[in-house]
């Protein structure tokens, strides 16, 4: 009787910190303030960091909510917008050096363009996802965020189907050498350090 009383008592612990993370016990979900400080806390583990060559190499898991979010209007219904993203798993990786856009550190105007061209249309040749088993997933789909100097880091959305991974309870994101120096790089992430609030 005590066991089934303490297994009770730590369930209703559990299910409150869950309820918390996600800010359900304030005003039912987190705003968009609360979600990218969440994501950006290191110690919720859904952001990662690596330097090479003095690049620095930051991805963030990207909650689709964060999207719906950022393009919620009164015009598109947002269960029109949750069908939108809720199929795909989204990743920003964001390159920075000297607390600038990497891409505008690498010398000279011919690397500068050909970088250009790399991420804006070839980075399905150097970003992949392998899982626990060992399967090596493609991009659905990414987007390069031309900023034109105006930022402080070159940011890609990197886009993984959510039905390809869903079994996967740990991953690695994988950038190859794509021209910054920095070698390859490999991201560990644990699906379980993220939940249904931040799908």
């Amino acid at each position: 009787m005590r066991y089934l009383q303490n297994s009770i008592g730590i369930l209703i612990v559990a299910a409150f910190l869950l309820l918390y993370s996600c800010g359900i016990t304030k005003k039912g979900s987190l705003s968009k303030e609360e979600l990218l400080e969440y994501v950006n806390d290191p110690d919720n583990g859904l952001t990662k960091e690596q330097e090479a060559n003095g690049v620095k190499v930051k991805l963030s898991f990207y909650p689709s909510s964060l999207l719906v979010a950022q393009e919620q209007a009164d015009t598109i219904p947002i269960e029109k917008l949750k069908a939108r993203y809720g199929g795909h798993y989204y990743f920003k990786a964001r390159f920075s050096k000297d607390g600038k856009e990497a891409i505008r550190q690498l010398g000279d105007f011919g690397k500068y363009s050909e970088m250009v061209q790399v991420l804006a249309f070839r980075m399905n040749d150097y970003v992949n996802l392998t899982t626990s088993s060992k399967d090596t997933l493609s991009m659905a789909d990414y987007f390069f965020d031309q900023t034109y100097g105006m930022s402080d880091g070159n940011n890609l959305m990197l886009v993984f189907s959510k039905d390809q991974i869903k079994n996967a309870n740990m991953f690695d994101i994988n950038i190859a050498e794509c021209g910054f120096g920095t070698g390859a790089l490999k991201f560990s992430l644990k699906r379980k350090t993220w939940n249904s609030c931040l799908s």
